[in-house]
């Protein structure tokens, strides 16, 4: 969770970073202004995301074992 939420900070930081320096060589402030906003959404969707994760329904193939080293080589099995 520390890992995503450092995630989170890191992009945060490198587009509002790029929106200050765009707007810097502009007469207005829209892109540090929609880098701003652009920043809060994607964070409010990464919040949303964590408190809500996806629920399997019985669709979703399966995760390969750690431990089967080499078995991404091999076709799925067909399970119906």
């Amino acid at each position: 969770m520390k890992r995503i939420r450092a995630g989170e900070i890191a992009a945060t930081v490198i587009v509002v970073a790029t929106g200050w320096a765009v707007s810097r060589n502009r007469p207005n402030n829209i892109g540090l202004w929609a880098s701003i906003i652009i920043s809060a959404i994607f964070v409010a969707g990464y919040e949303f995301q964590v408190a809500h994760p996806s629920k399997v329904d019985g669709t979703v193939k399966p995760e390969k074992p750690a431990s089967d080293a080499g078995s991404w080589l091999k076709p799925w099995p067909v399970t119906s």
